[in-house]
């Protein structure tokens, strides 16, 4: 059961024509299945995503790590439907994302879908609070939750200060703030990390995990390193546009012994010839 945080249901429906589910539906948040994307260089072909599978169940905490050029992000944005696919599907809260129109969809991923980029995204001339509160069209209706998601989040006596005079931390915050307030299925968070510094990246990891913890939070995140992924229940691999293995989290003390087995992994691929099972 969430807790903390009002969260008001008005809006929500049962399937029809604007492509909404009821919620607490048994389908899984994310369900992502054989999916392949391919980019054109010119005369070459890249297969960025190559038959991914992937489900998450709710409440559960998943990181997605890989090196640089992997696939993270894309992967990433063709589970929010920013990215078409050219094989496979993508279903979020039981729906699938390419039976939605543009306008469907764009609806859909601002209710039913948390977004948290590495670059925060803020809009520089709106306070914390505007920003938290812009994917609700009623800003009356939200106003509640937005208060207190903001001290959830410790940022209170922050919510009247735009952008540039908040510091990186707390910039991530209005970010992840802004992704929560219209309740979403998911949360599905990109690098949050890179551009802080170590302290404020152990703080904004920490805060996901209680997000998690305390209520219920599905999340999804994509990293690079091993002191993010960490946090998560589960790792899964990503490897030349492949998941190509993946474990628990539990049984690592620390990050130098999930990058140790994160490095095994790739080395049982390599040796292989091929994609782990």
């Amino acid at each position: 059961m969430r807790q903390g945080i009002p969260i008001d249901r008005t809006g929500d429906r049962g399937e029809g024509s604007e492509g909404t589910v009821v919620l607490g539906s048994t389908a899984p948040p994310l369900l992502v299945e054989h999916v392949t994307k391919r980019f054109r260089q010119g005369s070459r072909v890249i297969e960025a995503l190559r038959n991914v599978s992937l489900t998450v169940q709710r409440g559960e905490f998943v990181a997605i790590m890989g090196a640089s050029g992997s696939g993270k992000s894309t992967l990433l944005h063709a589970m929010a439907g920013l990215t078409d696919i050219d094989a496979g599907s993508i279903q979020v809260d039981g729906r699938d994302l390419a039976s939605l129109n543009d306008g469907r969809l764009t609806r859909f991923r601002r209710e039913r879908i948390g977004l948290v980029f590495q670059a925060y995204n803020l809009l520089p001339l709106l306070t914390a609070e505007d920003n938290v509160l812009l994917p609700i069209m009623d800003h009356r209706r939200g106003g509640e939750r937005a208060a207190a998601l903001l001290e959830r989040l410790g940022l209170s006596d922050r919510r009247t200060h735009k952008p540039d005079a908040l510091s990186g931390g707390e910039q991530q915050r209005v970010a992840i703030a802004r992704a929560l307030v219209t309740d979403p299925a998911i949360l599905l968070v990109d690098e949050p990390t890179g551009n802080l510094d170590s302290v404020a990246g152990a703080e904004i990891c920490s805060l996901l995990r209680s997000l998690c913890d305390e209520q219920g939070r599905t999340i999804v995140i994509v990293t690079h390193e091993p002191s993010v992924a960490l946090v998560a229940d589960r790792v899964r691999i990503l490897k030349d546009g492949a998941i190509v293995d993946g474990f628990e989290t539990a049984g690592f003390p620390d990050a130098q012994g999930l990058a140790n087995a994160y490095q095994e992994a790739l080395r049982r691929v390599v040796s292989g010839g091929g994609e782990a099972s």
